[in-house]
């Protein structure tokens, strides 16, 4: 019996979606290695604890915490049913990850007692192909030292390209820039170290968050700037919302109070005739 356990947990440790286990009291027993990956947790700072211990932090598209209510996971036990939900997960650097999320029972002696659930989890961010896209061109200088997303004069060189295929092919994108204030305070109160954790961790959220086609990079010391490959403005705009109040909900600091920004968005769609200096106009409060 204990063989055949062990198997299954050798199995699991080969997916590559995260899974975890957890009993009536949302304690959780199993964590799989592609769960460490996906959140940077290993096992044994996760086993034991409850999952409304909120050490991942999970919250929807509106910034709602997940974990200290019903959550997910406490519902499916609850009510016995499957849900899928596409959530945010903290991960343990501090920034956040896209995850879909699909939750079931777990059943005792019969089919109505429920013993625990079982959560599965995909990383649905576009990190790693953006990583790629930047190192193939193994052009360091146009990454930043700080937050090693690409620099303002990398961005420039982007958005005039896409401006060439906009005139030339009528390609359509789109362009936000995210302003963060309340960094310099961070810097003042916190020190320098805690202000460059913030705004790595911020630029990691951005990369995490965006689509793989998509680029994000620096713009300038506490702004950064998106480039979107369509040409709609509703869903814009509700990417530079979940964008806004994902940044907000990053976390810089693992010990002292929490430190708040106010990080806002403005998106813009290229219209034909744009210029650089007019497209750039726009992202201008």
């Amino acid at each position: 019996m204990i063989e055949e356990k062990e198997f299954y947990w050798k199995l699991l440790d080969m997916l590559k979606d995260g899974v975890y286990f957890a009993d009536r009291q949302r304690k959780v027993t199993y964590w799989n290695k592609a769960a460490e990956t996906i959140t940077g947790y290993k096992s044994g700072e996760i086993l034991g604890i409850h999952c409304s211990d909120n050490i991942l932090v999970h919250i929807d598209e509106e910034g709602n915490n997940l974990c200290t209510g019903m959550c997910p996971l406490a519902r499916c036990m609850e009510t016995g049913e499957t849900y899928d939900k596409r959530i945010f997960l903290h991960h343990k650097d501090g920034h956040r990850v896209p995850v879909l999320v699909r939750v079931s029972p777990v059943h005792g002696s019969t089919k109505d007692e429920v013993v625990g659930a079982v959560e599965i989890f995909t990383d649905l961010s576009s990190r790693e192909p953006q990583l790629e896209h930047i190192e193939e061109r193994e052009h360091e200088r146009f990454l930043g030292r700080t937050t090693g997303l690409p620099t303002q004069q990398y961005m420039e060189a982007s958005l005039n390209l896409k401006l060439m295929e906009w005139k030339e092919f009528k390609h359509p994108f789109g362009v936000f820039r995210v302003k963060t204030g309340g960094l310099e305070k961070v810097k003042s109160e916190h020190g320098e170290q805690t202000y460059e954790t913030a705004l790595k961790i911020l630029g990691t959220t951005l990369v995490h968050n965006i689509n793989a086609s998509d680029i994000v990079g620096e713009w300038s010391a506490e702004e950064f700037l998106g480039i979107v490959n369509h040409g709609n403005p509703e869903k814009l705009s509700r990417k530079a919302d979940t964008i806004r109040i994902l940044m907000e909900k990053s976390r810089f600091s693992k010990s002292g109070p929490p430190i708040s920004l106010d990080i806002k968005v403005r998106t813009v769609i290229a219209q034909p005739g744009e210029t650089l200096e007019s497209l750039l106009k726009k992202t201008e409060d």
